[in-house]
Protein backbone atom coordinates (compact mmCIF):
# COMPACT_ATOMS: atom_id res chain seq x y z
CA UNK A 1 0.00 0.00 0.00
CA UNK A 2 2.82 2.32 0.69
CA UNK A 3 4.00 2.09 -2.92
CA UNK A 4 0.46 2.97 -4.10
CA UNK A 5 0.51 6.10 -1.92
CA UNK A 6 3.92 7.07 -3.25
CA UNK A 7 2.71 6.42 -6.78
CA UNK A 8 -0.33 8.63 -6.18
CA UNK A 9 1.82 11.39 -4.66
CA UNK A 10 4.24 11.15 -7.62
CA UNK A 11 1.35 11.44 -10.06
CA UNK A 12 -0.09 14.39 -8.14
CA UNK A 13 3.28 16.18 -8.02
CA UNK A 14 3.77 15.54 -11.75
CA UNK A 15 0.30 16.94 -12.53
CA UNK A 16 0.91 20.02 -10.38
CA UNK A 17 4.32 20.55 -12.01
CA UNK A 18 2.74 20.21 -15.44
CA UNK A 19 -0.04 22.67 -14.60
CA UNK A 20 2.51 25.13 -13.15
CA UNK A 21 4.66 24.84 -16.28
CA UNK A 22 1.67 25.53 -18.55
CA UNK A 23 0.61 28.50 -16.35
CA UNK A 24 4.14 30.00 -16.40
CA UNK A 25 4.41 29.43 -20.14
CA UNK A 26 1.05 31.09 -20.81
CA UNK A 27 1.92 34.07 -18.60
CA UNK A 28 5.20 34.46 -20.43
CA UNK A 29 3.43 34.26 -23.83
CA UNK A 30 0.91 36.91 -22.73
CA UNK A 31 3.74 39.14 -21.51
CA UNK A 32 5.59 38.74 -24.82
CA UNK A 33 2.41 39.51 -26.78
CA UNK A 34 1.79 42.61 -24.67
CA UNK A 35 5.36 43.77 -25.24
CA UNK A 36 5.06 43.17 -28.99
CA UNK A 37 1.79 45.14 -29.06
CA UNK A 38 3.38 48.01 -27.12
CA UNK A 39 6.34 48.08 -29.50
CA UNK A 40 4.02 48.03 -32.52
CA UNK A 41 1.86 50.82 -31.09
CA UNK A 42 4.95 52.94 -30.33
CA UNK A 43 6.29 52.44 -33.85
CA UNK A 44 2.95 53.44 -35.38
CA UNK A 45 2.93 56.57 -33.18
CA UNK A 46 6.46 57.46 -34.26
CA UNK A 47 5.64 56.87 -37.93
CA UNK A 48 2.56 59.09 -37.60
CA UNK A 49 4.67 61.86 -36.04
CA UNK A 50 7.34 61.51 -38.75
CA UNK A 51 4.72 61.80 -41.50
CA UNK A 52 3.07 64.72 -39.73
CA UNK A 53 6.33 66.62 -39.24
CA UNK A 54 7.45 66.00 -42.84
CA UNK A 55 4.11 67.29 -44.12
CA UNK A 56 4.25 70.23 -41.71
CA UNK A 57 7.67 71.21 -43.06
CA UNK A 58 6.27 71.25 -46.59
CA UNK A 59 3.16 73.15 -45.55
CA UNK A 60 5.16 75.78 -43.67
CA UNK A 61 7.52 76.25 -46.62
CA UNK A 62 4.52 76.77 -48.88
CA UNK A 63 2.88 79.15 -46.42
CA UNK A 64 6.11 81.13 -45.96
CA UNK A 65 6.53 81.47 -49.70
CA UNK A 66 2.95 82.63 -50.17
CA UNK A 67 3.09 85.10 -47.27
CA UNK A 68 6.25 86.52 -48.84
CA UNK A 69 4.35 86.93 -52.10
CA UNK A 70 1.56 88.73 -50.19
CA UNK A 71 4.12 91.03 -48.56
CA UNK A 72 5.75 91.82 -51.92
CA UNK A 73 2.36 92.47 -53.53
CA UNK A 74 1.48 94.87 -50.70
CA UNK A 75 4.86 96.54 -51.11
CA UNK A 76 4.30 97.06 -54.86
CA UNK A 77 0.83 98.40 -54.17
CA UNK A 78 2.24 100.77 -51.53
CA UNK A 79 4.87 102.04 -53.99
CA UNK A 80 2.11 102.85 -56.49
CA UNK A 81 -0.57 104.25 -54.17
CA UNK A 82 1.28 105.40 -51.06
CA UNK A 83 -1.22 103.50 -48.89
CA UNK A 84 -0.50 100.15 -47.25
CA UNK A 85 -2.90 97.25 -47.57
CA UNK A 86 -5.60 99.01 -49.56
CA UNK A 87 -5.45 96.84 -52.67
CA UNK A 88 -7.02 93.38 -52.61
CA UNK A 89 -4.89 90.37 -53.43
CA UNK A 90 -5.55 88.53 -56.65
CA UNK A 91 -7.87 85.56 -56.22
CA UNK A 92 -5.19 82.92 -56.89
CA UNK A 93 -2.77 84.28 -54.29
CA UNK A 94 -5.52 84.83 -51.75
CA UNK A 95 -6.89 81.27 -52.13
CA UNK A 96 -3.44 79.67 -52.19
CA UNK A 97 -2.48 81.49 -48.99
CA UNK A 98 -5.71 80.41 -47.31
CA UNK A 99 -5.26 76.77 -48.30
CA UNK A 100 -1.61 76.68 -47.23
CA UNK A 101 -2.53 78.16 -43.85
CA UNK A 102 -5.35 75.67 -43.44
CA UNK A 103 -3.07 72.73 -44.20
CA UNK A 104 -0.40 73.94 -41.76
CA UNK A 105 -3.00 74.51 -39.04
CA UNK A 106 -4.46 71.02 -39.41
CA UNK A 107 -1.02 69.41 -39.31
CA UNK A 108 0.04 71.52 -36.35
CA UNK A 109 -2.76 70.08 -34.23
CA UNK A 110 -1.28 66.60 -34.77
CA UNK A 111 2.16 67.46 -33.37
CA UNK A 112 2.71 65.92 -29.94
CA UNK A 113 5.66 68.12 -28.89
CA UNK A 114 4.10 71.03 -26.98
CA UNK A 115 7.12 73.33 -27.33
CA UNK A 116 7.40 72.74 -31.07
CA UNK A 117 3.66 73.24 -31.50
CA UNK A 118 3.88 76.56 -29.62
CA UNK A 119 6.86 77.77 -31.69
CA UNK A 120 5.21 76.89 -34.99
CA UNK A 121 1.98 78.55 -33.83
CA UNK A 122 3.94 81.71 -32.98
CA UNK A 123 5.53 81.74 -36.43
CA UNK A 124 2.15 81.23 -38.07
CA UNK A 125 0.69 84.01 -35.95
CA UNK A 126 3.41 86.39 -37.16
CA UNK A 127 2.66 85.36 -40.77
CA UNK A 128 -1.03 86.00 -40.25
CA UNK A 129 -0.30 89.39 -38.67
CA UNK A 130 1.89 90.26 -41.65
CA UNK A 131 -0.97 89.69 -44.08
CA UNK A 132 -3.17 91.94 -41.90
CA UNK A 133 -0.58 94.68 -41.26
CA UNK A 134 -1.94 98.21 -41.58
CA UNK A 135 1.34 100.03 -42.24
CA UNK A 136 4.51 99.51 -44.22
CA UNK A 137 6.62 99.88 -41.08
CA UNK A 138 4.75 97.23 -39.08
CA UNK A 139 4.75 94.90 -42.09
CA UNK A 140 8.49 95.32 -42.52
CA UNK A 141 9.08 94.61 -38.82
CA UNK A 142 6.91 91.50 -38.98
CA UNK A 143 8.58 90.32 -42.19
CA UNK A 144 12.02 90.67 -40.60
CA UNK A 145 10.80 88.74 -37.55
CA UNK A 146 9.42 85.96 -39.76
CA UNK A 147 12.63 85.67 -41.79
CA UNK A 148 14.63 85.34 -38.56
CA UNK A 149 12.21 82.96 -36.86
CA UNK A 150 11.44 80.64 -39.79
CA UNK A 151 14.87 78.93 -40.09
CA UNK A 152 14.97 78.37 -36.32
CA UNK A 153 11.50 76.82 -36.37
CA UNK A 154 12.39 74.63 -39.36
CA UNK A 155 15.47 73.38 -37.49
CA UNK A 156 13.25 72.53 -34.51
CA UNK A 157 10.97 70.53 -36.79
CA UNK A 158 14.04 68.72 -38.14
CA UNK A 159 15.17 67.98 -34.60
CA UNK A 160 11.70 66.61 -33.84
CA UNK A 161 11.89 64.44 -36.94
CA UNK A 162 15.28 63.04 -35.99
CA UNK A 163 13.97 62.16 -32.53
CA UNK A 164 11.33 59.91 -34.14
CA UNK A 165 13.92 57.57 -35.67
Amino acid sequence: MESAVWGFIGTLVGAIASIATVWISNNHAVSLQRSASDIDREERRRAFQRDTLLSLQDALHDELRLVTRVYLADKRSFANSGEWGTQLLDDELNESTRLAGRKALILLDRVTDDELRRDVANLRSAMSNLTLANSAKSAETLFRDITERAPITMKQIGKGLRSQY
